[in-house]
């Protein structure tokens, strides 16, 4: 019902950690998700809604780490551990589970990671918006970009229309968009 009943869009910041137990044997890995939502015209203070996050933690090779599940963020922040065999990248808001805004740091590297081995379409498919945007704007290697695109658009487990809104590049709304937000071109 609070979604309803106040305006705004949150903002689910992450923040990770990662504390090995000793090399090669694994570690505890911390998830913490803060959100907050902008005051708007009448409505300076907000209060905290339910976040669904459906997410999974992927290993090195692509492999689910442990069963993929929902993370339900229902106060400002939370934190969540989870003892792995290797430190994870994580697969946040599969399938859109939430209307929000992700605020979360990741390399290049870990984007074409994404986009190579995520079994979630919709990150996939972020991630290649991403890669395109910053290829575009020569903060990223083209190489590096198609080299991750290429499992994805011949993954014959996806739907070929899914692997089809990989191909096209991002248009001048959201290069505009990256522009005025001071990201350079």
């Amino acid at each position: 019902r609070l979604w309803y009943a106040q305006a705004g869009t949150p903002r689910v910041t992450v923040s990770e950690g990662w504390v090995e137990d000793a090399p090669g044997q694994g570690g505890r890995y911390t998830l913490t998700l803060r959100q907050e939502t902008p005051s708007t015209p009448g409505q300076p203070l907000k209060k905290p809604v339910p976040i669904p996050v459906a997410f999974g933690l992927l290993g090195v090779d692509g492999r689910e780490l442990i069963e993929p599940g929902v993370l339900e963020l229902d106060d400002t922040e939370r934190c969540w551990s989870f003892e792995l065999p290797e430190r994870p990248v994580p697969s946040l808001l599969r399938g859109f589970s939430a209307p929000v805004i992700l605020e979360r740091r990741s390399s290049e590297a870990e984007r074409a990671f994404v986009l190579a081995h995520d079994r979630d379409p919709f990150n996939r498919w972020e991630a290649a918006r991403a890669l395109a945007l910053e290829v575009m704007m020569g903060a990223a290697s083209a190489d590096a970009f198609a080299e991750a695109l290429l499992p994805a658009i011949t993954d014959a487990s996806l739907d070929p229309a899914f692997r089809a809104l990989l191909l096209p590049l991002p248009g001048e709304d959201e290069i505009g968009e990256r522009a005025s937000a001071g990201q350079g071109l």
